[in-house]
């Protein structure tokens, strides 16, 4: 669902509401057409990564990935945004799965290496996204 502001999603570019089964709503607007629709793709993917690792994800894969990427908890709300473990996991789930270098991640740590090795303990598998071209030898995989 497409709205013309953030309101909708609480301040958010995007948000998902599993109480009415797992809508996602986009709340994205800028001023530049392309920048928007680069903008819509990017927080689409964001959001259904949130609904993937919600099905997808066990226990002891969300510990493994906070603890390689140094994150506290999985989705305390007064936790800084960046800090939280399941938006980690959706920004590395959109860099590898985006058809295009997404070119910028809103998390921190995001060399390539270590986006590669997120990925991995995420999913098992390596990224879809061909602009991934790095390397992370003994990245630890799910």
């Amino acid at each position: 669902m497409f709205h013309d502001s953030t309101e909708p999603c609480e301040g958010n570019e995007g948000t998902v509401r599993p109480e009415r089964g797992n809508e996602v709503w986009i709340c994205v607007t800028h001023d530049n057409p392309d920048a928007e629709r680069r903008m819509k793709e990017h927080v689409v993917l964001h959001e259904l990564a949130h609904v993937w690792a919600g099905d997808r994800l066990d226990d002891e894969t969300r510990a493994d990935f906070m603890e390689f990427r140094g994150a506290e908890n999985w989705n305390d709300r007064s936790d800084d945004w960046w800090n939280r473990g399941t938006e980690q996991a959706a920004e590395v789930i959109t860099w590898g799965v985006l058809d295009r270098d997404p070119g910028f991640q809103r998390i921190n740590d995001r060399e390539c290496p270590t986006m590669l090795a997120g990925f991995r303990i995420l999913t098992g598998a390596d990224p879809i996204n061909e602009a991934v071209v790095c390397s992370a030898p003994d990245a630890p995989t799910a």
